[in-house]
């Protein structure tokens, strides 16, 4: 006979009663329990032939405490079928698929975990990181931008797990610096965080890259189809004229100390670029005072060229004249060497210089900025017939094709210091 609620409740502690079922399927029992209620056990018999009263849950009349007699047969109904289906040691088998279901949800819990951890400025961080890690000399700036146009102004998602970063959230962050008219220092924003994440993904391929860049477990990149901003990389169409050059010359030839002997040397040496300039050392200068060395990481070269420059006279004197050496390393300096002049050093330099320059009428197409002397050397070079692998060679630029890399080890000294002989000469 089938058991009733009435007989659940007043079962006395110790005392079990049997519900009605069917032979060889096992049975829903109900215990008395000594500190009231009742209890609800499956009794079945396992493969060793051992009867096993497994535990279906306490009783409750609601159901908020525990299972009403229908939800008890239910569950035991549930456990019946599997044992009919051979599932004989049932007690066994729930443990392991409670372990397994526990393992589950701790590997989901530490998935989720490791995506909190991922964040979009974690992993930004870990690509700062990797470029000092490399000794890249763009890992300054790359920082500053990061700082400035991402972590400042985006705090949300800088906190965003990094997979779940979206295209459109990214051209949000880029298209903020379009506004400012930026265009230049937007793309250069679009092109960190593609290669962030670019680096990520290649950091499961190469034992190069940081374990932190591998445990950000990125495996797609939302910023890859962003297109280079319109406009951002303009052609340098400014150079100055002969007359304007000579003028330039002039004005920087009678200038003291200290910027004239920094912006005489920028000249004399090609229009080298000034990032690379600041890093040069004494030490870096050629023992018999005819040459100095660069190191050029530009582009995608994994190992920097070396780039010999030639020293003619005047910038021999320059050098003399900047002081290098006497409070500290740095040989392209205003400060006796102890800090290396940078692209802003120059600039500040050559303000007077251009105001004069305005004010006596020899500026013909406006102010220019120290990178039109680079592209100045090249067009007064070019004028006069250099060769156009001369002034490659120069200048450090057009070196990377496959002929250069790895058959061209030639390094035209002699022409290069010819060509600055003859810049010389129209100064």
């Amino acid at each position: 006979m089938a058991l009733s609620i009435r007989e659940v409740e007043a079962l006395p502690p110790g005392k079990w009663k049997a519900d009605i079922g069917r032979r060889g399927a096992g049975v829903l029992w109900v215990k008395g329990l000594s500190g009231g209620g009742a209890g609800f056990y499956f009794r079945h018999t396992r493969t060793d032939g051992q009867r096993d009263y497994l535990p279906v849950g306490s009783f409750d009349r609601d159901g908020r405490a525990g299972l009403t007699l229908e939800e008890a047969r239910e569950r035991a109904g549930e456990l019946s079928r599997r044992y009919v289906a051979g599932d004989r040691d049932l007690r066994e088998s729930l443990e392991e698929e409670a372990r397994l279901r526990q393992a589950a949800e701790d590997q989901r819990r530490r998935e989720e975990e490791e995506k909190q951890r991922a964040t979009f400025g974690a992993m930004l961080n870990a690509y700062i990181e990797q470029l000092k890690a490399d000794e890249k000399v763009s890992a300054p700036e790359v920082e500053s931008s990061i700082r400035l146009h991402i972590e400042k102004p985006w705090p949300q998602l800088w906190q965003r797990p990094a997979a779940e970063v979206t295209t459109e959230e990214i051209l949000q962050v880029v298209r903020r610096v379009v506004e400012t008219g930026r265009l230049r220092q937007a793309d250069k924003t679009r092109s960190y965080i593609r290669a962030a994440y670019s680096a990520a993904i290649r950091s499961h391929q190469d034992a190069l890259y940081s374990q932190s860049m591998r445990d950000l477990r990125i495996i797609s990149n939302p910023a890859r189809d962003l297109v280079a901003i319109r406009g951002s990389r303009g052609v340098r169409h400014r150079h100055l004229s002969k007359a304007e050059l000579k003028a330039y010359w002039k004005h920087i030839s009678e200038m003291p100390e200290p910027f004239g002997p920094l912006l005489r040397f920028h000249l004399l040496t090609g229009g080298q670029r000034m990032d690379q300039l600041q890093r040069v050392l004494m030490s870096d200068l050629d023992r018999s005072g005819e040459s100095f060395t660069m190191m050029d990481p530009k582009g995608k070269r994994e190992v920097p060229r070396v780039h010999t420059i030639p020293l003619i006279p005047p910038a021999l004197e320059a050098i003399r004249q900047m002081g290098g050496g006497e409070f500290g390393p740095h040989l392209f300096t205003i400060s006796g060497g102890y800090k290396g002049a940078s692209s802003w050093t120059i600039r500040d330099g050559q303000r007077p210089v251009l105001a004069a320059m305005e004010e006596s009428g020899e500026l013909e197409n406006g102010v220019f900025t120290p990178g039109v002397i680079r592209a100045t050397v090249e067009t007064r070079l070019a004028e006069m017939a250099v060769p156009r692998e001369v002034r490659g060679h120069l200048q450090s630029h057009g070196l990377s094709g496959v002929q250069e890399r790895h058959y061209n080890k030639y390094e035209y000294f002699d022409e290069k210091k010819r060509a600055l002989e003859r810049l010389y000469e129209i100064l």
